[in-house]
């Protein structure tokens, strides 16, 4: 091989490895964001069913009262 193809064939190599390290850093950081933001809505989910059980308790107190 000529000294051409084996810089060719060396960028290649470079280009190759430089983007997959972009790459894996970059879904790796997606990733992180992704499940920040997926506590974010388990913890409001949560929020929310700790005011539904809260009103439905409320609720069950008021009919007990009146069926007695």
């Amino acid at each position: 091989m000529d000294l051409i193809s084996m810089i060719g064939i060396g960028a290649l190599v470079v280009a190759n490895i430089g983007t997959t390290i972009v790459l894996f850093t970059w879904s790796v950081s997606h990733a992180s964001q992704d499940s920040r933001e997926t506590k974010r809505i388990l913890e409001a989910i949560q929020t929310e069913m700790k005011d539904f059980h809260g009103r439905l308790c409320d609720i069950e107190a008021r009919n007990s009262t009146r069926s007695k």
